[in-house]
């Protein structure tokens, strides 16, 4: 039983030890929520890519503004027979023709084209809220599960290193015959459980400042140490008030609106197209026309008798009528949404009380009273062992009761865009 008992401790030694190097080795970045937002805001590579799409539609803008180029044209002749010469030109002989044409856009196309590069602007800055709106929602959930997991690993550390000194007791009074040597091996078996446990919280911890740092663009052993700070008394909120600032502020909401909007513009875009554009002509010719020098002008025109772009109209028209549908459905998802949202905040916050507060100061006491008692031979070892159970899974779920307010804080925030 001793060496079996020897091997296990060797057995963790081999476990926690790299695992304490490490952590000796690693820079420690204790940062509260805010101050972690404005590095996501500054270093994250997906905003920033984001950025370039916002920067690139604004340079369209500018192009959607010029004009279209005039179009030079020039012939002369190459070969006579008269002279039997090539290139041959004087007064009598040659020709030149030099023309200059310039489209002119009718209708108000060149402004409807300006609108449309600007609602495509629109989308963009939109599609960059809506892509830091996830991003930060990840980070906030991270940040929370982060330090709810070093929460309960500091649960752990608490009950093992009471149960270790436990156990350092009963071997001695295992040697003067106290204490039996079932009892000795359950507490030690229930230290191997804590430990088991403690390594895979440790393993989850990893996973998540893997996520926390690739939001932040860090790629050096930093550890992530986050600060909660306490929480601020549940406001009164009126569910219309929400429904309203979503309306204003929620990312998906306002995409479906801006592309009812910019279906509007496509419909009067395609519609000037049916009116053809002019086209203005300047020619300078020599001795290929009825005088040996002419200057004239000239306009011309297609004429809209077969190809009135009624198939493109019609079909933005419809495209129109799809965009309004799907604002109306982006509209009731919304509301569902924060009123979900709403509710479940609501409940989880008439858990934060202060009678709650206290029973969580009175069990941990508690705690260590069971201690003192067990060592006292108070109670049993099956009752303490109980005991220990039971406060590890309730002070678990004291925890999960408190991830879960703010989970629901950051639904919230989430459902209404702010």
């Amino acid at each position: 039983m001793r060496i079996k008992f020897y091997l296990f401790l060797f057995y963790f030694s081999l476990i926690f030890f790299p695992i304490l190097k490490i952590s000796a080795q690693t820079d420690t970045l204790k940062v509260k929520l805010p101050e972690l937002e404005q590095l996501f805001l500054q270093n994250n590579l997906s905003l920033i890519a984001q950025n370039y799409n916002i920067q690139s539609s604004k340079a369209l803008i500018d192009q959607a503004k010029y004009w279209d180029n005039p179009n030079f044209s020039f012939s002369t002749n190459v070969y006579d027979d008269l002279t039997n010469k090539f290139f041959s030109h004087n007064e009598s002989i040659g020709s030149y023709d030099v023309q200059l044409q310039q489209l002119i856009k009718t209708a108000g196309k060149r402004g409807k084209l300006i609108q449309l590069a600007k609602d495509d602007q629109l989308q963009q800055e939109i599609t960059f809220k809506s892509i830091m709106q996830n991003l930060r929602y990840d980070l906030r959930n991270n940040f929370h599960q982060l330090s709810n997991l070093i929460q309960q690993g500091t649960i752990y550390d608490n009950e093992i290193n009471a149960l270790g000194n436990l156990i350092t007791s009963s071997d001695n009074q295992l040697k003067q015959g106290n204490v039996s040597v079932k009892d000795n091996m359950r507490l030690k078996a229930l230290l191997f459980g804590l430990h088991n446990d403690r390594l895979e919280i440790t393993k989850q911890v990893h996973d998540l400042q893997a996520d926390i740092k690739t939001q932040l663009n860090i790629a050096n052993n930093t550890f992530i140490y986050p600060i909660e700070e306490k929480n601020h008394p549940q406001a009164s909120l009126i569910l219309s008030d929400l429904f309203e600032q979503a309306k204003l502020n929620s990312p998906s909401y306002l995409l479906a609106a801006h592309d009812v909007l910019s279906s509007k513009h496509q419909i009067t875009y395609q519609k000037s197209l049916a009116i053809p554009d002019v086209n203005l002509t300047a020619d300078y010719n020599i001795n290929s026309s009825y005088a040996p020098k002419v200057y004239s002008v000239g306009l011309s025109i297609p004429l809209p008798i077969f190809n009135q772009n009624k198939g493109n109209i019609r079909s933005a028209e419809i495209a129109e009528k799809a965009k309004k549908i799907q604002l109306s459905a982006a509209e009731i998802a919304l509301k569902n949404d924060i009123q979900k949202a709403w509710l479940r905040l609501n409940d989880l916050a008439k858990m934060q009380d202060k009678n709650s507060l206290d029973f969580y100061e009175k069990y941990d006491l508690l705690m260590q009273n069971m201690i003192k008692s067990y060592k006292e031979r108070q109670i049993s070892l099956v009752e303490f062992t109980d005991f220990m159970d039971t406060y590890k899974e309730t002070k678990l779920k004291i925890l999960q009761q408190i991830l879960n307010y703010k989970k629901a804080q950051a639904d919230l925030n989430f459902a209404i865009g702010q």
